[in-house]
């Protein structure tokens, strides 16, 4: 599912991954702790992104995509990647119950 930047009246919305999912969260009525780990799991995955970006980008000078093989990932990296994932999870579990209903 793929979250408008647009509200109901057609006006622009918040358009920032964070403030999307901060607004969702509150038309939802997630609890807050519960809104914070969507934002921290999207706030990893990023940074997590943004650092096998920058090192590639300084290793060739050419921007390549930030996949990476888990068996280059460090230990706190993989953990990182899993917390971001069981939040990312509750995010795609939380809007399937709530458009099943």
């Amino acid at each position: 599912a793929v979250m408008s930047a647009f509200r109901q009246d057609g006006e622009l919305g918040e358009v920032g991954t964070v403030p999307r999912l901060r607004a969702a969260a509150s038309a939802l009525h997630v609890p807050d702790r519960e809104a914070v780990q969507w934002v921290a799991g999207f706030e990893a995955l990023q940074k997590l992104r943004l650092r096998v970006q920058r090192a590639r980008l300084g290793a060739t000078g050419t921007h390549q995509r930030a996949w990476v093989p888990w068996s280059r990932l460090d230990a706190h990296a993989r953990r990182e990647l899993r917390q971001a994932l069981r939040a990312a999870r509750v995010v795609q579990q939380r809007i399937e119950l709530d458009y099943c209903r």
